[in-house]
């Protein structure tokens, strides 16, 4: 499969609860430094940069925390962050995520991720996504 064709839609959303009082509504887990030097959001970009090209990354978020998003991704282009209007949980997310795949590319295919897991052996990440 063509790498232009892969998408990775990556779930950051939450409401900041889990970690509290080191994580907030606008700074939840996803977007602190927990394990090394970069957040649990940019490990999970920069993990799967070498699977599909940067413009085919999406982050479906919320409006609280797309400001924080962008900033904490640069590099991502800005309509790759998507803030859901309000949260209405994993499925829901997914949806709309394969809703923006379909619309740029109908043979795209995608991987799901969450934005907040710790993978210590990333050197298995793309046998199991490829």
């Amino acid at each position: 499969m063509k790498r232009s064709a892969r998408y990775i839609i990556i779930m950051a959303g939450g409401r900041g609860e889990r970690f509290w009082p080191m994580s907030r509504e606008k700074t939840p887990k996803q977007l602190i430094t927990l394990f090394g030097d970069q957040s649990l959001l940019q490990q999970t970009v920069e993990r799967v940069l070498p699977l599909a090209p940067i413009e085919n990354i999406l982050i479906i978020t919320n409006h609280a925390q797309a400001a924080a998003v962008r900033k904490q991704l640069p590099c991502l282009p800005r309509q790759n962050v998507i803030a859901e209007p309000c949260g209405r949980d994993t499925c829901a997310a997914i949806v709309l995520g394969a809703a923006i795949v379909e619309q740029r590319n109908p043979c795209g295919v995608m991987a799901v991720l969450p934005a907040d897991h710790l993978i210590q052996d990333q050197k298995k990440i793309p046998a199991c996504l490829n």
